[in-house]
């Protein structure tokens, strides 16, 4: 009687799986959803606790172009958040994306957020981008400015565009400036006090 022969059975070698890999996974994961939430308007709230690699993601976000699935209301968002914490590293990637981002949306965009840093370092790029080709370009920078001279004062954005070529767009801006800061005190008066809410009830 012959013995049977013992079957190999074929084994598959494990594979070892980074746990830093889901840690950078479940950091985009959070972050596009605080990104799908986020109120544009609100352009002053507070963000979230972040650390550097949030950072980094986010950055990482705001580069990522139409071929990926990252929206652009969600692109537009994290570009919004880099200027909330104007480090070095989000303002450099800011100015790049203002001055060649891949189309006029993204451009846009960046244009708008370096006004809200309220830094003078991000003039010289706003004024640059008065002449650009594209229109929509054009008036994000001046809603750029705006943003930036309610921060800085007319006074340092007529210096900086004294030039008379630029005197049509300084007149437009200062109009933003004066219908936005009428705005803010209409509702001012309109938010009720600590002592009015108290005789309300």
């Amino acid at each position: 009687m012959k013995a049977k022969k013992a079957v190999k059975l074929a084994r598959r070698e494990s594979t070892i799986v980074s746990r830093k890999r889901f840690d950078v996974v479940a950091r985009r994961e959070r972050l596009n959803t605080m990104l799908r939430v986020h109120d544009l308007e609100k352009a002053r709230r507070p963000v979230i606790e972040l650390d550097e690699m949030d950072w980094a993601i986010l950055r990482q976000i705001a580069q990522e172009g139409a071929m990926t699935n990252i929206g652009p209301g969600a692109r537009a968002a994290a570009v919004m958040y880099l200027a909330k914490t104007p480090s070095a590293e989000n303002l450099n990637l800011l100015g790049e994306l203002a001055n060649h981002g891949e189309d006029f949306y993204v451009r846009s965009q960046a244009l708008i957020a370096l006004g809200t840093t309220g830094l003078r370092l991000a003039a010289p790029i706003l004024a640059e981008r008065l002449g650009a080709e594209e229109r929509m370009e054009r008036l994000a920078a001046e809603h750029g400015l705006a943003a930036l001279g309610q921060r800085l004062g007319v006074g340092a954005l007529r210096q900086l565009l004294q030039d008379d070529s630029r005197h049509d767009a300084l007149q437009r801006i200062e109009a933003m400036i004066s219908r936005r800061s009428g705005q803010v005190r209409r509702k001012r008066r309109s938010r009720p006090t600590t002592t009015t809410a108290l005789r309300r009830t």
